[in-house]
């Protein structure tokens, strides 16, 4: 509840200031959060947007009237838009929108629209952002088949094909489960968001003339480990000040 009223009073203050520099004659502030359901993480470069658009013509372009930017966005997403009052007029139709990008290109977008509240304020809206429909985003973190390509920036060099280490993340019992380079692997595993930890990581016991060194690497790399990053085929597993330590490709399950 007090991390409401903070998160409550800051969206206010931040509110109160930008009417303060406003100089319309009419300045008026919307507050909001948008969100996503996938359990992704963005990468550090993304970039939220909110804007106010007018869409009363479906055969014109629209017309922007407000818009703000927060960078390396972490949902909730809370924003703030400032606008000028008499560029709305009654009898055209306006909607809130937001989006999110990387390197201009949409990860999300709001679907659908939400109308522009109207009459006494204060107004609040909130936003669902989804994947834009046919667009590709990149592999799930969960459920997806992950071949491991790097250590601490060193390539990994399997031994042989057939010993190539891998990891996978089922959501339905939060277990992670792979191959190291000799032996099977297996523990748990928390996702928040951005965060992820493992815990409780075993193998098997059989010992390879080969290989048990990078296997031993992997293996005391994984405690390391507090966030990831999806991008593409491509995932990264991160430490806590977004160094990264594994590096892993999509590929079909053996």
């Amino acid at each position: 509840m007090s991390k409401l009223v903070r998160i409550i009073g800051w969206l206010s203050l931040i509110a109160a200031f930008a009417c303060a520099v406003c100089r319309a004659p009419l300045c008026e502030t919307i507050t909001g959060t948008a969100i996503y359901r996938e359990r992704m993480a963005l990468p550090p470069d993304a970039i939220f947007e909110a804007s106010i658009a007018e869409v009363s013509r479906t055969d014109a372009s629209a017309n922007l009237i407000a818009t703000t930017e927060l960078k390396s966005p972490r949902t909730p997403i809370h924003f703030v838009l400032t606008y000028d009052g008499t560029a709305i007029r009654p009898d055209r139709r306006c909607v809130v929108r937001g989006r999110i990008t990387v390197n201009r290109q949409v990860w999300f977008a709001s679907d659908p629209d939400v109308p522009l509240p109207t009459g006494p304020g204060p107004h609040y809206v909130a936003l669902l952002l989804r994947r834009p429909g046919g667009a590709t985003r990149g592999e799930s973190l969960e459920t997806t088949h992950w071949k491991l390509r790097t250590l601490y920036g060193v390539t990994v060099k399997p031994v042989e094909p057939t010993r190539e280490a891998w990891l996978t993340l089922d959501p339905a019992h939060h277990r992670a489960s792979g191959f190291a380079g000799c032996n099977q692997l297996t523990g748990d595993y928390t996702l928040e968001g951005e965060r992820l930890m493992f815990r409780h990581m075993a193998t098997t016991l059989r010992m390879c003339l080969d290989g048990m060194e990078q296997e031993e690497a992997f293996l005391k790399a994984l405690p390391a480990v507090a966030r990831w990053r999806v991008n593409g085929t491509r995932l990264v597993l991160l430490d806590d000040d977004y160094r990264a330590i594994a590096t892993f490709e999509a590929g079909a399950t053996p």
